[in-house]
């Protein structure tokens, strides 16, 4: 009989993605870093609200990391407009071709 597949849930998911363990570890360097400055290590000190936030933030940054640059990059729809729904700036906007002031101008000539 063969063993059932399944996926570990430690195995698929990379550290920057495990919320719990960087605030944990973010708290132990807190304490090791901190020394006896700072004492107050519960959820309702404005340093720990700012480190879950932090947290949060690579969290998602991990989470993000792993989607094709064209998931990021563009909105997917059935009536897809590249002008539109680009999230860059299309090439003949941003490189223009005429001369734009007086200088590019004298260039020019």
């Amino acid at each position: 009989m063969s063993k059932p597949k399944f996926i570990a849930p430690e195995n698929y998911q990379t550290k920057s993605q495990r919320y719990d363990e960087l605030l944990a570890e973010g708290i132990e360097l807190i304490q090791k870093f901190s020394g006896n400055q700072w004492t107050d290590y519960n959820f309702h000190d404005p340093g720990i609200t700012f480190l879950e936030q932090i947290c949060f933030a690579i969290t998602d940054l991990g989470y993000k990391s792993n989607f094709p640059v064209e998931d990021i990059l563009f909105i997917g729809q059935d009536k897809f407009d590249l002008e539109k729904h680009n999230l860059l700036f299309p090439p003949h906007t941003i490189l223009p071709s005429n001369p734009i002031t007086s200088n590019d101008l004298r260039k020019l000539i």
